[in-house]
Formats: C-alpha cells, sequence, structure tokens
C-alpha cells in the first residue's frame, strides 16, 4: 500500500526518468554480459590455438633434436661395422671421431 502511495506522488517526469534509468542499466548490463561472454569464449580459443601452435613447434624441435644423434650413431655404426676405421689404432680412431664431431651441428653434443 505504501509503495502504491509513494508511486501516485511521484510526477510524470520523475517516472520517466525512473523508467528511462532502469531500463538503461538493465540494456548495459544484458550487453555488458553478452559483450564479456563473447570477449571470454575469444581469448579461450586463441590461447586453445596458441597452445597447440607452440605444442606442435615444440614437439618438432624436440623430434629434430633426438633425431640428429640418432642419425650420427646409426652412420658411425655402419661406417664402424665396415672396417672403415681401424678400432685398433688410436691415433686413426680418434681422428675420425674429431673429424666426424667437427662435421655435425653443435646440437649432437
Amino acid at each position: 500500500m505504501k509503495i502504491k502511495k509513494m508511486f501516485n506522488n511521484i510526477t510524470i517526469r520523475a517516472r520517466v526518468i525512473l523508467t528511462f534509468v532502469l531500463l538503461t542499466g538493465i540494456t548495459l548490463t544484458i550487453l555488458g554480459t553478452v559483450i564479456f561472454t563473447n570477449w571470454y569464449n575469444s581469448a579461450h580459443e586463441v590461447s586453445s590455438d596458441l597452445s597447440k601452435m607452440t605444442n606442435e613447434d615444440i614437439a618438432l624441435q624436440v623430434s629434430d633434436f633426438l633425431k640428429n644423434p640418432f642419425d650420427f650413431n646409426e652412420a658411425h655404426a655402419r661406417l664402424i661395422a665396415n672396417n672403415y676405421v681401424d678400432m685398433s689404432n688410436q691415433e686413426e680412431r680418434e681422428r675420425f671421431f674429431v673429424l666426424t664431431l667437427q662435421n655435425y651441428d653443435d646440437q649432437v653434443y
């Protein structure tokens, strides 16, 4: 009852202003919620994509890093098995390994 009395005592100008303020507040709240939700989803997508790309780059770098020593060992095992290097001759053996290490990237050792 008191609320109805209070509402009847408010002027038309005050009613219009009150309605405008309430509608503006509701509109801004809804608009802010929609914008924030879309921004949050967009940020999540971008971070997810960035994470996937970074993961792929790291996996490729690790694969390349592990592939070089494997190829290195495989090639030298074949050379040693075919008696390309006389393993009993210390000078020839050391020269072979020093030269092969110089020919490969610094990533191997």
